[in-house]
């Protein structure tokens, strides 16, 4: 007999402070079953290879060794090199339509943002639900930043020439407000790399900065510039996220 569960793709988006499945036991009021991929040169490869057999999803939970399982609805969390998989995702027209939620991690790196754009702006008119969330970090391409920036300016833009769809400020809950004082003090040493030096850094106050939101679309903008700073959005900023998005599956 078939189970009806909420799936959610979890790409190269792991933290050394909790699982992701022990984060969506704890934020989902019925937890959904959590896939974690996490070689970076198979994220593009496998949504491609998945989306053949014409339920990305169900051929997901097969390859993870689930059996009788009906998808119900979808979600995507991604950190860095991991949004190659929703950029993969958007190109298929029939998957991208059934993905409910994304949660895009301190990555997206692409000039072709119209894909983007147009999925953001869905979740805007509280068809889907998307989290972009970056930090200041300026690689010599595209940034983070920047991308999710015109992708919320240019989805509002459109959502709001759209005069039949809402197009409101939602009242965001209290963990998801910037500039917190931490409990504790939180510290993040990095080893050096092939030219990259080791580096530490120390935060009393969470680096969430900003965050602007209309409908079911939020950008959370992160201070930092350092790879530290990428990796605090993974490690200590993730969760958040995850109570958000089981807050509003759970409604």
């Amino acid at each position: 007999m078939s189970q009806e569960k909420d799936v959610i793709i979890s790409v190269f988006a792991s933290s050394p402070q909790a699982s992701t499945s022990s984060w969506a036991n704890k934020h989902f009021d019925d937890p959904p079953i959590v896939l974690n991929l996490s070689a970076p040169s198979q994220f593009r490869n496998l949504i491609q290879t998945w989306s053949k057999t014409r339920d990305l999803f169900q051929a997901a939970l097969r390859a993870h060794g689930y059996q009788n399982v009906t998808v119900r609805r979808r979600g995507l969390v991604t950190f860095s090199a991991g949004w190659a998989a929703m950029d993969e995702l958007l190109k298929i027209p029939s998957e991208s339509d059934k993905l409910q939620a994304l949660i895009l991690l301190d990555g997206g790196h692409t000039d072709i943002l119209e894909p983007w754009i147009s999925w953001a702006q869905k979740a805007i008119e509280l068809d889907k639900f998307c989290i972009l969330a970056h930090s200041e970090i300026q690689p010599p391409f595209i940034s983070s930043q920047e991308h999710n920036t015109k992708i919320f300016q240019n989805a509002a833009k459109s959502s709001e020439k759209n005069k039949s769809a809402p197009w409101v400020e939602t009242i965001l809950p209290e963990y998801l407000q910037p500039n917190q004082k931490l409990p504790q003090k939180i510290t993040i040493s990095l080893p050096g790399a092939p030219g990259l030096p080791a580096v530490s850094k120390s935060w009393d106050i969470d680096p969430l900065v900003e965050v602007e939101n209309l409908g079911n679309l939020t950008r959370c903008h992160f201070a930092g510039n350092d790879r530290p700073d990428h990796v605090y959005i993974a490690w200590y900023g993730q969760e958040r996220f995850w109570r958000y998005l089981g807050e509003e599956w759970s409604r």
